[in-house]
């Protein structure tokens, strides 16, 4: 089983002792029932989370002597690991809390495993795809999943994984410190990096990661367009406007990675000047939802990367 085995390679290859073997005593106590009177929101997303994850552990894959995608989750239509999968280890901690199943733990550690074996680089970022020079701007997202997993599940986390995972942390965060500027890449990447950096140096204690999130964010609210209060910098010109006087403005990137990670950024650090101005371009964003809760974004500049139901390479409007 993939537990089984996870594990114990798990503390082979990290060189834990025998203590990390020891859960949290308090562990088998924290699973949590259905909330009585929970709305049918909740419930619905707990199922949906639920059934996801089970499929996500039937995909990851067990066999050792397939080094390449040892421990990483194989698409079921290609076979192939994508680069980015391990940004899974958060849901599957929520699950574990959830139930009280080590199981779920063990997959995670697993996961962390192939993603440090493969998509891990030596100067802290990580890339989108296996592969040489892929793009590492997606080292924000990963940052701020493994930081939101130690926030909210540190807990049941066995001592020597939550070292790791801050020593990890660190490097992606002083990578996002030293390179990431305004201008790095669609105006999601920095505005992304201003709650990743905001996350990390609260948890690690970094004043340098948190003065520059603050920067970032300042500056990112340069790109909500005084009149129409739509974000703009998905593509080029950036500053400037084209020479039809448009601004490069894409709908699904905005609501699925700009505005969460603005709304997350301004409750972490309680600032309410920038929780107004990104609650009024939210508001102006709404106008682009279609009565049965899908976004419009056929005019998006970043279409090409959107369906129906969301973008196949941002987490959703949820947040």
């Amino acid at each position: 089983m993939a537990g089984q085995l996870s594990r114990k390679h798990f503390i082979e290859t990290m060189g834990m002792g025998a203590a990390g073997l020891l859960i949290a005593p308090s562990f088998t106590r924290m699973a949590q029932q259905p909330l009585a009177g929970a709305n049918p929101l909740l419930q619905l997303s707990r199922e949906l989370l639920g059934g996801w994850t089970a499929a996500i552990l039937s995909l990851q894959v067990t066999n050792k002597n397939d080094s390449a995608k040892y421990g990483g989750i194989a698409s079921p239509d290609t076979g192939q690991v994508p680069g980015r999968c391990a940004d899974a280890i958060y849901p599957l901690f929520y699950m574990a809390q959830q139930t009280g199943n080590h199981h779920y733990i063990d997959a995670a550690m697993l996961l962390y495993q192939w993603m440090e074996n493969h998509v891990s680089d030596t100067d802290g970022a990580w890339l989108n795809e296996p592969q040489k020079n892929a793009w590492k701007g997606i080292t924000v997202f990963t940052c701020t999943a493994l930081c939101e997993t130690l926030q909210h599940h540190a807990g049941i986390m066995e001592p020597s994984f939550r070292q790791v995972l801050l020593a990890r942390i660190k490097k992606a965060g002083q990578y996002i410190y030293d390179h990431f500027t305004i201008d790095y890449g669609n105006i999601n990447y920095p505005i992304s990096a201003t709650y990743a950096l905001a996350l990390a140096g609260q948890l690690l204690e970094e004043p340098s990661f948190i003065e520059k999130g603050k920067a970032l964010a300042q500056q990112a609210l340069l790109f909500i367009a005084p009149k129409d209060k739509l974000i703009f910098g998905e593509g080029q010109p950036y500053y400037e406007r084209s020479a039809k006087g448009c601004l490069p403005v894409d709908l699904g990137y905005n609501v699925e990675e700009s505005i969460p990670a603005l709304v997350h950024y301004g409750l972490l650090m309680k600032d309410d000047a920038l929780l107004q101005a990104v609650t009024e371009s939210m508001q102006a964003h709404m106008s682009f939802m279609l009565p049965d809760g899908a976004w419009d974004n056929s005019w998006g500049t970043r279409n090409y990367k959107w369906t129906y139901w969301g973008s196949r390479t941002t987490d959703g409007c949820q947040a």
